[in-house]
Order: C-alpha cells, then sequence, then structure tokens
C-alpha cells in the first residue's frame, strides 16, 4: 500500500515535470521591464491630456496654460492638480469614446494624429504658457458656457486668437 502511494505520487511529480517549464529555462528569458512614470512625467501628461482634449489644434495651448498656472498659483496647487480637477477628460465619470482616447494616451496605442498631437501636447506642457493671457477660466466660446459667464458677470478677455473663450472673474 505504501509502495503504490509512493509510486503514484512520483508519477505525478514527473508528469508535472514534463508539463511545467524548467526553471532554468524560465530564468534565461529576462522578463520585460516596464518603464514607470515619475511623479512629474504623470503630471505633464495629466496637463497634455488636458490640453488635447480642450483644443486639438492647439491654437489654445498657451492660453490654456496660462489659466491653469494662474489658478494653480492662487489655490496652492500645481498646474496638473487644477487641470485634473478642472479639466472635463479628467473629471467625467462616464468619458465618451474621444475623451476614453484621450484619457488612455499615451499607452493606448493610440492613432498617429492622435499621438502626433499628444505628443506636441506634452511638449507645450513641459514649456509652460506664455504669460501672457490674464484669464482665470475658459468655456466654449458659445452656447450654454458662454450664456454662464455672462450670467455669472464674468469679462471676457481677449488671449489671442483662440477657439474658446478666456474670462476674468470680478472680485468678490
Amino acid at each position: 500500500m505504501l509502495l503504490n502511494i509512493i509510486r503514484s505520487r512520483a508519477a505525478a511529480t514527473v508528469a508535472l515535470a514534463l508539463v511545467l517549464p524548467s526553471p532554468l529555462h524560465a530564468q534565461s528569458r529576462p522578463r520585460p521591464q516596464r518603464h514607470t512614470q515619475t511623479r512629474a512625467e504623470r503630471d505633464l501628461a495629466d496637463v497634455a491630456r488636458c490640453l488635447v482634449a480642450e483644443d486639438e489644434r492647439g491654437t489654445d495651448w498657451g492660453a490654456l496654460l496660462d489659466v491653469l498656472a494662474r489658478r494653480a498659483a492662487s489655490h496652492g496647487m500645481t498646474s496638473a492638480g487644477v487641470a485634473r480637477a478642472y479639466c472635463a477628460v479628467h473629471r467625467v465619470p462616464r468619458p465618451s469614446a474621444r475623451q476614453a482616447r484621450i484619457r488612455a494616451l499615451p499607452d493606448a496605442n493610440p492613432p498617429p494624429r492622435l499621438a502626433a498631437i499628444y505628443a506636441r501636447a506634452l511638449n507645450a506642457a513641459r514649456s509652460g504658457g506664455p504669460g501672457m493671457c490674464v484669464a482665470e477660466h475658459w468655456g466654449a466660446a458659445t452656447g450654454e458656457d458662454y450664456a454662464r459667464a455672462m450670467r455669472a458677470g464674468w469679462t471676457r478677455v481677449d488671449c489671442g486668437s483662440t477657439r474658446n473663450a478666456f474670462w476674468t472673474v470680478p472680485a468678490r
């Protein structure tokens, strides 16, 4: 009886050894190293995603970066923290298909056009804004965003040739 138990366990051990890869073989293949982003890289990526989501053409990026920097300074935050709090691409609970593609950058193997836009936005985020736009907020130049700003008594400011409207807020 004991001999049968030993034989069955030995047979099971041999069968497993034939099926499973050799530990020496497994060790001979190096595991691919996955790049982990630093906090600074993640922050730049979040600002770049905000830029892409707000204006793919890039005409508003300088003004947007100025607003993010101004709001960050006034609230004791980083520009990335403001981008995560302010840009819809970061805060909507159920992103649209476009927002989901932008949120997944740069890891999602995006279409070449979107990858190129993101690369430009990342460079813009690294450089920062030109410091010429005195706005505190931005929003769509038409529709509900525009109407809400007008009702609130905000003042539209000129930040160059932009797609969005840029605003200052009256002192409280």
